[in-house]
């Protein structure tokens, strides 16, 4: 079953990326669980100056085998 954003909320950075290296979710789940927040949000709280979803979805598409703390 795919993850709702309440579920989202639940988990900070690192056990998201725990999440996905156990394959119980997609990283690109997560980008568009944050981008659709975003979209929901972001007229009446104004908090991202700039939003980088192009480089998200390159960073995405380039980031298979990468290895660190968050991969």
């Amino acid at each position: 079953m795919p993850m709702d954003y309440a579920e989202y909320l639940q988990h900070d950075a690192t056990a998201l990326a725990q999440r996905v290296a156990r394959r119980d979710v997609a990283a690109s789940e997560l980008l568009e669980l944050a981008l659709a927040h975003n979209a929901a949000v972001h007229g009446r709280i104004n908090a991202v100056c700039r939003l980088l979803e192009p480089q998200a979805r390159a960073r995405l598409d380039s980031a298979t085998g990468m290895g660190g703390a968050l991969a």
